[in-house]
């Protein structure tokens, strides 16, 4: 009988570590998450281009642009931020 247990134990544990591998697919889910009245959009870098996302959000501020950043290589950005039109901090 303990050799039995044992092996279903042993089955079970290679069968585990061997059936979900991964395959390289992303399920993507959209959810839309709303603060404030205000859309949220969450992206995941590098697969989201999250550097157009992000400096096509900064070149759309009409009034200003507030945020804090501690180390920017982004061109593009760097690029959004340097406007004379608007409050930019």
């Amino acid at each position: 009988m303990k050799k039995i247990v044992f092996l279903v134990l042993i089955v079970v544990l290679i069968s585990g570590c061997t059936t979900n591998e991964p395959t390289g697919h992303v399920t993507k889910k959209s959810t839309v998450v709303m603060e404030d009245e205000k859309r949220m959009e969450v992206y995941f870098c590098p697969q989201d281009g999250c550097r157009e996302k992000l400096a096509g959000l900064l070149k759309s501020a009409k009034q200003s642009i507030h945020c804090a950043l501690f180390d920017l290589d982004l061109p593009e950005v760097k690029d959004a931020l340097k406007r004379d039109d608007i409050d930019v901090k």
